[in-house]
């Protein structure tokens, strides 16, 4: 038990009233279901709160809602509504819980005290796994922008009204992309900046033009890291230089723009990182020594930055987009082993709309992971192991699943490494041939 109030009636809580109060609320009318409607004709404002808190468990929009809108945001318009003012400090309610569950109990004198002790539970659980207040990509900086992927995801942020800072490394594409991203602006005020820069070398050149895009358009509330390369080919025949050019683009280009935004973030207690990974940093497959083990670092990266910036309300996306349409791939596919291709080939190539589309959706709904199509839903699902979930039906569907995706998983391993012996074999009848030609 509990005592929370400020007031001069603090409020007791226990288990039993916060089930009691719970059951009341699920069972509202005799109902073995719940029931929005019933909710609001018997409880108002609040059954609206509690409709919402219970949609966004299960996986569905309240009516009349947008599936981004947190619980706080909630509570404050329900407050406002039973004339009980306005709730300080909502922004920051992961470092401030006390303060928020002090509000809700004392303000809201007129609900039985069981009934406030289920909503404040049930508003932790539904904000312990909800996204940032980040509802639109206000001001969002891409790096890799002038191309494929980021170009997409800039274009579909100013598609929103975002003010968009692009970060490259060749001016004449970033000027190229700038054109054709402002040909989709939805009012005059909006900017498309352009920083000509490589982000994978020095860190305080990084900072510097970071600081100065932050003077010009204001904070970023999204960054999306998109800057990256592939090389693929046999471990032994890759080039020392190659192996530490592609973790210096992949893992430090995504390194020293997210350092250079964090401080500022967690001042603000609002903002989001996006990190572009690949399926190919989900599992380790022939050819992909190096781009793999750089894009499965972003991965770890992403999981352990997210554990830090969470208590201030600064949230964090890794995607994990399947073979894309772009210059990179298209570059990517003149060195390709056979097996490599092979191997590719099981899967369909996705255009860089679809897949920026999809990006951008999951970051602005708080998704911690974002996957493209069903084979994305199955690794995601596979490799999710102490991954973060965003909801609890994220976390009761990756258990369900685990068993079943694990089985087709190695229908799809045996396949790989039938199509890897044959062309083994192949290679070395093709070696006997033209010895004995």
């Amino acid at each position: 038990p509990r005592q929370l109030g400020t007031g001069r009636r603090p409020v007791r809580v226990t288990e039993r009233a916060v089930a009691r109060g719970i059951q009341e609320v699920t069972h509202l009318g005799g109902e073995t279901a719940p029931n929005p409607g019933g909710w609001r004709s018997r409880l108002g404002g609040v059954g609206t709160l509690l409709s919402g808190l219970h949609g966004r468990s299960v996986g569905a929009q309240p009516p009349g809602r947008p599936s981004f809108r947190s619980p706080a945001d909630e509570l404050a318009d329900l407050l406002v509504r039973e004339g009980c003012g306005s709730v300080d400090g909502f922004g920051s309610f992961p470092t401030g819980s006390e303060c928020l569950q002090r509000s809700l109990f004392c303000r809201c004198r007129h609900l039985p005290s069981h009934l406030r002790a289920a909503l404040c539970h049930l508003l932790w659980l539904s904000r312990r796994f909800s996204c940032s207040d980040l509802t639109s990509p206000r001001r969002t900086e891409v790096t890799g922008g002038s191309s494929g992927i980021g170009k997409c995801i800039a274009i579909e942020c100013y598609k929103q009204g975002a003010f968009i800072t692009l970060v490259a490394r060749n001016e004449d594409k970033l000027l190229q992309a700038k054109k054709e991203i402002e040909k989709h602006s939805i009012n005059d005020k909006q900017v498309v900046l352009c920083i000509s820069v490589d982000v994978s070398q020095d860190y305080s050149q990084v900072e510097n033009v970071i600081k100065q895009a932050q003077e010009k358009l204001g904070p970023v509330d999204m960054l999306v890291n998109c800057a990256g390369m592939s090389l693929s080919g046999k471990f032994e025949d890759l080039a020392l230089c190659s192996l530490q050019r592609l973790m210096s683009v992949n893992y430090l280009g995504s390194v020293y723009p997210s350092r250079a935004v964090i401080t500022t973030m967690k001042e603000r207690r609002v903002g989001r990182i996006v990190f572009v990974s690949s399926q190919a940093g989900q599992l380790g497959l022939f050819g992909f020594t190096a781009y793999s083990s750089s894009k499965f670092a972003i991965r770890g990266l992403a999981e352990a930055l997210q554990m830090e910036v969470k208590p201030y309300n600064v949230y964090v996306t890794v995607a994990y987009p399947p073979d894309t349409d772009t210059p990179g791939f298209a570059e990517e596919n003149k060195t390709k082993p056979l097996e490599t291709r092979l191997i590719s080939e099981t899967v369909s190539v996705c255009k860089p709309e679809q897949v920026a589309k999809q990006i951008v959706k999951d970051a602005i709904q708080g998704n911690f992971n974002s996957s493209i199509g069903s084979d994305g839903y199955m690794l995601s699902s596979l490799t999710c192991g102490m991954a973060p979930v965003t909801s609890i039906t994220e976390g009761l569907q990756q258990v369900v699943t685990m068993g079943l995706f694990r089985t087709i998983a190695l229908f799809y391993l045996g396949s790989f490494d039938s199509i890897v012996r044959r062309c083994m074999m192949q290679r070395a009848k093709s070696e006997i041939t033209d010895k004995t030609a």
